[in-house]
């Protein structure tokens, strides 16, 4: 898991990658059941010696972006337009009007990306 920043605004975009791995399903009576858990790993280090980890082949890793807005030392997750009214309420109104407008999809990072850069 690590934060890119995004953009260099007054209110800053950071991006979180986070990652899950998925094991394999296994047969059942009712099919193939799959349980997968969250395992987070740093890194690995022995004696100051980095190991680059691989996966089966079976296993998925699939990875997640979470965006968050750093206001006045609090960093806020990014989930709804809602959110970033409330992050920008002077703008709460164009906020609105220029998500409509822009069809922004707030599960496309590129698209907050261009709100972020709006509101500041």
């Amino acid at each position: 898991m690590f934060y890119e920043i995004v953009t260099s605004t007054p209110v800053p975009l950071f991006i979180q990658y986070k990652s899950e791995i998925i094991p394999p399903g296994s047969e059942t009576g009712l099919g193939t059941s799959q349980t997968s858990a969250i395992t987070n790993v740093n890194d690995l280090k022995n004696s100051g010696v980095a190991y680059k980890l691989k996966l089966p082949d079976e296993y998925k890793v699939t990875t997640k972006k979470i965006c968050w807005l750093k206001k006045n030392n609090n960093y806020y997750v990014v989930k709804t337009t809602k959110n970033v009214q409330d992050l920008f309420p002077e703008k709460a109104d164009a906020i609105k009007d220029y998500v409509k407008a822009n069809k922004i999809d707030l599960k496309n990072a590129d698209d907050v990306i261009k709100l972020i850069q709006f509101c500041n």
